[in-house]
């Protein structure tokens, strides 16, 4: 008699553990999980967003023109639609500084050698000004004061980017 307890009390306990860890078969499978952390391409992404937006637009217009009064439903729809409007906005910025980079003629991410990137570098820092790159620092006697003796030796010996005010 106690053997009956306990095969009922582990098959009590067996059959929800088992009813847990049952898997749908219906439930889609993706069989390739780096597809999840891919992005997408932002004109299908703009396009698929767009089709959203017109079906919550219609939704919108439909409820609008309904005398029950959706406030609620109506409110919900809106955010949803000024939701997918910055979702668009950010698709857009994408799309638009990709082909802005090709458009100048930007190369691709890696593929430029660090002889040709110190040339591109050196072209660029000559169209400035040597006055506008360096940073100029104020301190107070004060801070000065405050600052370890290895940073007032470093600070002292850089009179051209650093003012100490008394």
């Amino acid at each position: 008699m106690n053997d009956l307890k306990n095969l009922c009390f582990f098959v009590g306990l067996f059959l929800p553990c088992m009813a847990l860890t049952q898997t749908n078969d219906d439930s889609p499978v993706n069989n390739n999980p780096t597809e999840i952390f891919e992005k997408e391409d932002p004109k299908q992404e703009i396009q698929r967003l767009e089709f959203k937006k017109a079906q919550l637009n219609n939704r919108l217009d439909a409820l609008k023109n309904d005398p029950a009064g959706h406030e609620a439903e109506i409110e919900n729809i809106e955010g949803m639609i000024a939701y997918i409007d910055r979702k668009i906005s950010e698709n857009k910025k994408i799309l638009l500084s990709e082909e802005y980079a090709e458009n100048i003629g930007v190369p691709e991410k890696g593929t430029v050698s660090d002889e040709t990137y110190k040339n591109k570098k050196s072209e660029a820092v000559k169209g400035h000004d040597d006055s506008e790159m360096k940073i100029h620092t104020t301190l107070t006697q004060e801070e000065f004061n405050k600052l370890p003796k290895e940073r007032q030796e470093k600070i002292l010996s850089m009179p051209e980017r650093y003012t100490i005010l008394k």
